[in-house]
């Protein structure tokens, strides 16, 4: 089972939802790049990658952009949600990450062919933040702002896209906050009779 938690239907809620009351599921630059990998930002390889040429000032240094980066997308996402417009300060964050993707496709030669390969600088691992960016233009630009919800549990701080077919959904996950509130409500009425 993965240690980190994807119930959003969407990319950039998953990693906003990655800091949560009470914790944190990418503490530092190993847990951050295991995410992009979980979630199929990167593949196996060029997480190895980017984690084996990252000098110990530069995780550092990349942990404290990222924790910020994932900070302003939540503000925008609150924004968004509210329907307020979102702060300067937090779109130049995503901005700057949208500006230096780390990634293109090559032509390769094939016996009878060419073939497009995709391939992804991994020698800054902060670079990698344009993966999460280019969900959060998706997200802003592409995605309907009525689907996008926070979770009904108040002690929750978990976001979700809600692709369900009559657009109902209220919790994170119906297992876990749905639940509770479930079994709340019942001892309440039993309380009540």
């Amino acid at each position: 089972m993965s240690r980190y938690l994807f119930v959003a239907n969407d990319r950039a809620l998953d990693f906003v939802n990655t800091a949560f009351a009470g914790g944190d599921t990418v503490p530092d630059v190993i847990a951050f790049v295991g995410w992009l990998e979980a979630v199929g930002m990167l593949t196996a390889d060029e997480a190895h990658a980017a984690l084996a040429r990252a000098t110990e000032p530069e995780r550092e240094r990349t942990i404290a952009r990222v924790h910020a980066f994932r900070s302003a997308l939540r503000r925008m996402v609150e924004a968004y949600v509210a329907g307020r417009a979102p702060v300067a300060d937090d779109l130049a964050v995503i901005n700057a990450h949208l500006q230096h993707a780390p990634i293109h496709d090559e032509l390769v030669a094939l016996a009878g062919g060419v073939a497009s390969v995709r391939r992804v600088a991994t020698d800054v691992p902060e670079a990698l933040l344009y993966f999460v960016a280019e969900a959060a233009r998706e997200l802003f630009t592409r995605k309907d702002r009525q689907a996008i919800r926070r979770c009904a549990n108040e002690a929750c701080t978990h976001y979700f896209y809600d692709a369900s077919k009559n657009g109902t959904r209220r919790w994170c996950r119906m297992a876990g906050c749905g639940n509770r509130k479930k079994v709340a409500a019942l001892r309440s009425r039993r309380r009540a009779s």
